[in-house]
């Protein structure tokens, strides 16, 4: 799986989406290390083998 490469735009993008428009800098800055941290674990995960039923309930995605 390829990880995707974030950059400022796409967390100020994000942050816009999640309703998060009054973000500084550096929380923009957090935002977008949230964004790759969770991009490397998720590829880190092995989903080969999981059907969508193995999919626990409490398991949510940002967009």
């Amino acid at each position: 799986m390829e990880m995707k490469r974030y950059d400022e735009a796409e967390a100020r993008k994000l942050a816009d989406a999640l309703g998060l428009d009054k973000l500084t800098e550096k929380h923009l800055q957090q935002l977008l290390n949230a964004m790759r941290v969770a991009d490397v674990r998720r590829s880190l995960l092995d989903t080969d083998s999981l059907s969508p039923a193995d999919e626990s309930a409490h398991l949510f995605r940002l967009p």
